[in-house]
């Protein structure tokens, strides 16, 4: 693929859905027909390149803390990670979705 070059997504036929398979070429086609770019190709890549299937490995408690940490600094917020984690977040939903995964 070259970056840069423009190409139409009617150039890249999708590929037969697989069970389990990430499907980067029909989320690019979704990119670009909703409008948010015009470029397929950089759309296509941006899906290859960015891990988003690795959602299952992070933590996101450490993720709010990580930036509920940077909005402190910066003073847009006053209360320190864990108060803010504390008051703010409910991670009921997202265990139950992680057990429910695990079976």
């Amino acid at each position: 693929m070259k970056v840069g070059k423009e190409t139409s997504h009617a150039e890249h036929p999708e590929p037969p859905p697989l069970p389990g398979r990430p499907q980067p070429e029909r989320v690019a086609r979704q990119i670009v027909d909703d409008g948010f770019t015009a470029n397929y190709d950089y759309a296509l890549q941006t899906m290859t390149d960015v891990p988003y299937n690795k959602w299952r490995e992070y933590d996101p408690e450490d993720t709010i803390r990580f930036y509920a940490l940077r909005l402190q600094e910066a003073g847009m917020i006053k209360s320190g990670p864990q108060k803010f984690i504390a008051d703010g977040t409910d991670w009921r939903f997202l265990n139950e979705l992680k057990r429910e995964l695990k079976t």
